[in-house]
């Protein structure tokens, strides 16, 4: 038995009448103050309307307890009050009393109530000994055992005697729920329920100031309602019913089962819509159908109209220069113009953007009216003080040129591209804060090979038809389901140039005496080791496609899926003599 001091320390207390144990502690988690075991609340998950709790179809304490003690008591973190008839003439207020004692109830409430009858029964039921004032009768002795108490109530009257009785908390009802399926007309209106609050909450206070007046039912459905009555009447809290359990309930489960039915359907739309995406994927040079590809291509078709800087970061070898091309192409083949900071001096790339010391004439790329879009290759190679004159254009729109401080309008379009996705490079401090903002939610993050796996088998085929194309003595046979396991199991940390060398080495070297898992096996093993040399990789890789293209620095390129200027500059800083 627990006193009331913690309940009449609260600002406003919600309570819930309801017979589940799965919408108690769902209720619980909501923050409710205490929950009511009554049996409307059991009658409602059973499907009927909380007045079957006054009809003579269950003996009402006995059913309480039924689902009280094991779903609610044990279960929650929260007051149990127990619903307590008195109507049933086998169960004297000596023995309702001791019985919730002995399971551990803290608090009574009384419920079912003859106060939902008409005046001609409530009075028949008050001669018989079995009326409202053996209710209070209830309630004034379960306070003097210690239990907390709520009366539950419809009139002035009973509200008045309640408070003369000292309960703990006057629950006063406006009649049945309105609102659902299940639920009734409500006779008031919200003006008249605010009024009738007002004046039964003066008659509680007037007799007992430290009785808590809650209220209940009628025309209040949802929170903004109970919130209109707040503002014009003093009321301690709530007690929600139907209100928390039968009406969520009629509304949730309604609404997801109709989506459930909806599945197929969204099923199909689903696959069209991937259809669709897959088809724009092979308009701008991407091959495959996982979902990380597919997010991609999906953000490349949202950036490229807009002219908003656009951060595309990936591995080597990831189609870095392939986004790049697809945003022009999708721009209109507009002209774009590639530069690569890892390869010049700050200097230079400082006046290549922004104009050098002839700003009269030269408006730098970023102010040039020709030029579309502007690439910088390698953020993380540039000077945090370029960094932020770019955030100045970015923000302001215009440069200031030297010396003669003239304003440009920046009208080019900046994309960053950085094997470094904008997370690593903040945490690693390669760009300032600023830049990092302004790129904040415009990342396009290529995913390296091996998370996506499901792409593998169709990038081989591809790669393989395409030497095919340029070699068709070649006897290849279409790959067998283990060879296929073979490459998706491999982590391609050369990303998509190792899977199309791969394809290459199996094409020249394919034999219908060797199984063709084994001699992806043996081609894998020695891609792996070749790799696993810091000092070789990148080298090694051009090389080998160079060759396999007769030197040939545009087809090698295409090879590569990189532009032949970034080929040109990487055989330049490899020192690589082509």
């Amino acid at each position: 038995m627990g006193s009331n001091q913690s309940l009449q320390q609260k600002d406003f207390i919600v309570g819930a009448a309801i017979g589940s144990g799965a919408i108690a502690m769902a209720a619980v988690e909501g923050g409710v103050d205490l929950i009511l075991a009554l049996n409307a609340g059991r009658f409602r998950i059973m499907g009927t309307a909380s007045p079957m709790s006054m009809m003579p179809v269950r003996e009402s304490n006995q059913f309480s307890l039924s689902f009280a003690v094991n779903e609610l008591l044990n279960r929650c973190p929260v007051p149990v009050f127990f619903g307590a008839s008195v109507m049933t003439p086998s169960w004297t207020i000596e023995r309702i009393l001791d019985t919730i004692e002995e399971y551990g109830f803290p608090g009574i409430i009384n419920f079912p109530t003859c106060a939902h009858f008409p005046q001609p029964i409530r009075k028949a039921l008050e001669v018989s000994g079995y009326g409202f004032s053996q209710e209070i009768e209830l309630l004034r002795v379960a306070k003097q055992r210690g239990f907390q108490t709520m009366a539950h109530l419809k009139t002035k009257r009973q509200a008045r005697e309640a408070a003369r009785a000292g309960v703990d908390m006057v629950c006063y009802n406006f009649g049945w729920n309105a609102g659902g399926e299940l639920g009734f007309e409500s006779r008031i209106n919200l003006q008249e329920a605010t009024w009738h609050a007002r004046e039964v909450s003066r008659v509680v206070k007037r007799n007992r100031p430290q009785t808590l007046f809650l209220l209940e039912g009628g025309p209040i459905e949802d929170p903004a309602q109970l919130a209109v009555i707040c503002q014009q009447a003093v009321i301690d809290g709530y007690v929600g019913g139907s209100t928390i359990d039968r009406m969520p309930l009629e509304v949730s489960v309604k609404n997801r089962t109709s989506h459930f039915k909806a599945a197929t359907m969204l099923a199909h739309k689903m696959a069209s819509e991937r259809e669709t995406l897959v088809h724009k994927a092979r308009a701008i040079g991407f091959v495959g159908t996982s979902p990380a590809i597919l997010k991609v291509v999906k953000a490349i078709y949202r950036f490229a109209p807009s002219n908003v800087s656009v951060l595309i970061s990936g591995e080597p070898g990831t189609g870095r220069q392939t986004t790049v091309d697809a945003i022009g192409h999708l721009r209109g083949d507009a002209q774009t113009v590639i530069l690569d900071a890892a390869t010049m001096t700050t200097a230079k790339l400082f006046n290549t953007l922004f104009g050098g010391r002839s700003a009269s004439t030269d408006r730098g790329l970023l102010g040039h009216p020709e030029v579309d879009q502007v690439v910088i290759n390698g953020l993380e190679a540039t000077t945090i003080q370029l960094q932020k004159r770019i955030v100045f254009l970015l923000e302001r729109g215009y440069f200031t040129t030297k010396p003669k401080k003239q304003k440009i309008r920046g009208t080019a379009r900046l994309l960053f591209v950085s094997e470094k996705n904008l997370k690593t490079l903040l945490s690693e401090k390669r760009i300032c804060p600023e830049i990092g903002a302004r790129l904040k939610g415009h990342e396009i993050e290529l995913p390296p090979l091996r998370h996506r796996i499901e792409d593998i088998e169709e990038l081989f085929e591809m790669a393989l038809a395409t030497l095919l194309n340029t070699a068709p003595e070649s006897r290849y046979a279409k790959l067998s389901p283990v060879a296929h396991r073979r490459l998706m199991r491999h982590d391609w940390p050369g990303n998509l140039p190792e899977l199309r060398g791969t394809a290459a080495r199996f094409a020249a070297r394919y034999s219908d005496d060797v199984p063709d898992d084994r001699l992806i096996g043996q081609i894998l093993v020695n891609s792996t080791s070749a790799l696993s040399s810091p000092l070789h990789t990148e080298r090694d890789l051009i090389l080998d496609a160079l060759w396999r293209n007769g030197f040939h620095r545009s087809k090698t390129a295409k090879f590569l899926g990189i532009s032949r200027k970034t080929l040109y500059n990487k055989i330049r800083r490899l020192g690589i003599d082509a």
